[in-house]
């Protein structure tokens, strides 16, 4: 199994240095990256696939500098030797300003939060859904969350 927030085959690579996101052509020449799931919300691995990637050495000839795309890379490897591997997407954000992550709005209550998976979330704001979570009340207003400590927007702003 490889679960989280899926992002499609024929992501383009990026190539301007100065980027986040710079992947080098010596490193991975394509000019796509086959389908993985976004590294920074986080993903889930089968044990199994893990032993696959570690005992095959996949890594050492696919050391790219993109972590969530290195190991969609990996995944795509073992599926091209044969392995089966399920793919489950889980609902959840990159928390990148260009996929509109939802913090509020139309989904102020805890029961209509649609996400398993939010990347970019401050300490207070995770430790005050946690403590609606507890609560058990769908009916709880989220805002004020997303109102604690907020992650400066330079950091989510997301540029290719």
């Amino acid at each position: 199994m490889f679960a989280g927030v899926y992002s499609p085959a024929g992501t383009p690579v990026v190539r301007k240095s100065k980027s986040h996101w710079f992947e080098p052509v010596k490193i991975w020449p394509n000019a796509t990256y086959p389908a993985a799931m976004f590294g920074g919300p986080g993903y889930i691995m089968g044990k199994s696939i893990v032993k696959h990637i570690v005992d095959w050495n996949i890594p050492k000839k696919y050391t790219l500098w993109n972590e969530g795309r290195a190991v969609g890379v990996w995944v795509n490897v073992l599926e091209q030797r044969g392995i089966s591997v399920k793919w489950t997407r889980l609902p959840g954000t990159n928390g990148f300003s260009w996929d509109y992550p939802i913090k509020n709005g139309n989904h102020t209550l805890w029961g209509a939060y649609p996400y398993a998976l939010h990347h970019h979330l401050s300490r207070a704001c995770i430790s005050c859904l946690v403590m609606i979570e507890r609560a058990n009340n769908p009916d709880a207003e989220i805002d004020p969350c997303f109102q604690l400590d907020p992650i400066p927007e330079k950091w989510s702003w997301g540029a290719w």
